[in-house]
């Protein structure tokens, strides 16, 4: 008879840690009835679509779309590959895709979070620190609301520095296998904030190699040069797509573009003085010789990382470069507003995982270093969990001097420094037994708080700011707005037969619905009108123009006054004071615009049909845009 058990203390508490997160996520997942809004859509529309291929068996179609149905997307990256296999698993329930995604998502994380900690602790406190960060919000929705790639890019950076560390100075071929897939999914799902993380790691650890003499300098040349030749080729064909039509906004915005465009040409010049170098540098080695340094797969997996990326965006580069500029130097960058540094230290990152767990867990870990022996510290020194850290200074930087990479891309950073700081606190030592107490007293209050939201119940602010707020803003209603407007929609399209609807929908006051959404169901749902939502950069008096001379019949509006939508100057007023307190969103603009031109008469437009959104004591109205062509007055 064996003597082997298969539920050993060790693996139980490894259980455990991993599923405890994942159980109380699915509380809140079982709650929710609101599917991803905002950009989050168009990878779940892009899931199901590759579904809808597949289930009619139209193979040649899906083969193709699986490579190119990122060509519809703001952001062509590859999220929705993660949510495909729940998608077909369900038979097309967008819910249950989305759902397993998360969890899935979540799951690999804690599992990685829990690797990472074994680099140095025993199993048992490894797991009692997965429990406590899989817990936390910034590690269950680090994307802060559902279906944000975010929550893909977490697991794919902590994977990508586990499989680096255990790649024995990437002598390991197999873990250099996987630490390159990592490293490539995290450029699939978020480029830019792959290259904020990964890249300093990968510089101080390649550096560290070369000064132990594992590389040599010509092999970090290499691999610098490398990605530089592949950021160079990507930036070119992003700026002569089609030959010399240059049409996107980097060229229409003179001022910002052309520092856009100055910023590629120094980078291509930098990359043929580079190459001009490295060329030399190989002539005069090739007279001499030198001592051959042990066997390495850093050229090899670094080359096989910039071939894929290449492969991966080529086709969309004008996309991604466009989207890149949108958020760094054109108009978008420029409609968010830098808010105060203390706010930023507050909101972004203090606030997101909450001021006692953060507080709580830095103190303890900071405690535990500088107060244990001396022999402990030059243990803790000399640590591979240490080159995490590297992640933190060029995001923060980032967080602090740019909007787009607030709230959602501190996630990341918080998640690292608390790992790294779990280390110390949970560390055979002084005062052992207290510490461990006291971050096992800590997961239970946070587990029992995570359950609280899972269940429902709304957070006070004060409460918030103790505790966290990442997580996403639950949905309860049944059934669900945006599935009764979905319908609505549909019945009035089939009516009156519109060929297009267009969506103005204020966040103001929709609130929960979503234009995104809406627009995704409409297509996903067959309906017979093309419901889109006029998406511009910035809202002007011509954009508006072009909206209600376009193909729109009619076009939706919702406010949050039942037995609204009149043609008086009480409205009027109205809604010029909230033009005037509108934040400068531009469906919000245009959703103002609409309702006021309306209310004064001055609109060639008439109310069709109106539905009450009883849960949200809202009215939806239908507006019919009179014939012949509308116009403003």
């Amino acid at each position: 008879m064996s003597d082997t058990h298969y539920f050993t203390a060790k693996r139980c508490a490894l259980l455990a840690a991993l599923f405890a997160p994942l159980l109380v996520q699915l509380v809140w997942l079982v709650h929710n009835t609101q599917l991803p809004v905002a950009d989050a859509d168009e990878q779940m529309q892009s899931s199901y679509l590759l579904y809808h291929y597949l289930q009619g068996w139209e193979i040649s179609k899906f083969l193709r779309k699986l490579y190119v149905i990122r060509g519809g997307q703001w952001r062509p990256t590859a999220y929705y590959l993660v949510q495909f296999p729940f998608m077909l698993i369900s038979g097309g329930n967008l819910m249950f895709a989305v759902a397993g995604a998360t969890l899935a998502c979540t799951l690999v994380t804690c599992f990685y979070i829990q690797r990472l900690l074994c680099l140095t602790l025993a199993p048992w406190s490894a797991a009692l620190g997965t429990a406590l960060l899989g817990l936390m919000g910034i590690v269950q929705w680090p994307g802060t609301m559902l279906g944000f790639s975010e929550s893909a890019f977490l697991p794919a950076v902590l994977a990508a520095c586990y499989h680096l560390l255990r790649s024995d100075g990437m002598r390991d071929a197999h873990q250099c296998r996987y630490m390159v897939c990592a490293t490539v999914f995290a450029f699939m799902v978020r480029p830019v904030e792959a290259a904020m993380h990964l890249a300093p790691i990968f510089i101080v650890y390649l550096c560290v190699l070369w000064r132990r003499g594992q590389v040599t300098g010509q092999v970090l040349a290499s691999i610098a040069l490398s990605a530089l030749v592949t950021f160079s080729l990507l930036l070119l064909a992003g700026m002569f797509h089609h030959g010399a039509i240059l049409s996107s906004e980097i060229y229409t915005d003179p001022a910002r573009g052309h520092m856009f465009n100055l910023l590629t040409i120094a980078i291509v010049a930098l990359t043929a003085a580079g190459l001009a170098l490295q060329a030399g540098v190989s002539l005069w080695r090739y007279y001499k010789t030198a001592r051959a340094p042990a066997v390495s797969y850093g050229l090899h997996s670094f080359a096989a990382i910039y071939l894929a990326i290449a492969l991966f965006y080529f086709p969309y580069v004008t996309k991604l470069v466009e989207w890149v500029y949108m958020c760094s130097f054109g108009t978008m960058a420029l409609a968010n507003q830098r808010p105060p540094v203390v706010n930023i230290l507050t909101d972004y990152l203090l606030i997101p995982s909450g001021a006692v767990p953060f507080m709580a867990i830095t103190i303890t870990g900071l405690f535990s270093f500088f107060f244990c022996g001396k022999e402990s510290r030059r243990f803790l020194v000399q640590q591979p969990l240490l080159y995490l850290l590297c992640v933190i200074p060029l995001t923060l930087i980032m967080v602090l001097v740019s909007p787009q990479f607030q709230l959602r891309k501190a996630t990341v950073i918080l998640t690292v420094w608390l790992l790294v700081l779990l280390v110390p606190a949970l560390m055979p030592g002084r005062f052992e037994h207290i510490r461990k107490v006291l971050i096992a007293l800590l997961a239970a209050i946070q587990c029992a708080y995570t359950l609280w939201i899972s269940l429902g119940h709304p957070l006070t602010q004060p409460v918030s700011y103790i505790t966290g707020t990442a997580a996403p803003l639950m949905v309860t209603e049944r059934p669900n707005p945006n599935d009764v407007l979905t319908d609505f929609l549909y019945a009035n399209a089939v009516r009156h037969h519109y060929c297009a609807i267009g969506l103005t929908i204020s966040t103001d006051n929709a609130n929960i619905v979503d234009p995104f959404l809406l627009s995704a169901l409409a297509r996903i749902r067959d309906n017979p009108a093309d419901v889109s939502y006029p998406f511009v950069s910035a809202f002007s008096d011509e954009s508006l123009q072009r909206f209600l001379q376009g193909k729109n019949r009619a076009f939706l509006l919702i406010h949050d006054t039942p037995g609204s939508f009149n043609q008086s100057d009480a409205e009027s007023e109205h809604f010029r004071q909230k033009i005037k307190e509108s934040t400068g969103a531009p469906n919000d603009i245009f959703d103002f615009s609409l309702a006021l031109l309306y209310s004064e008469g001055k609109l060639s437009a008439r109310k069709s049909e109106c539905i009450m959104l009883d849960g949200l004591h809202k009215q939806a109205c239908l507006f019919e845009i009179t014939t012949p062509a509308p116009q403003v007055h």
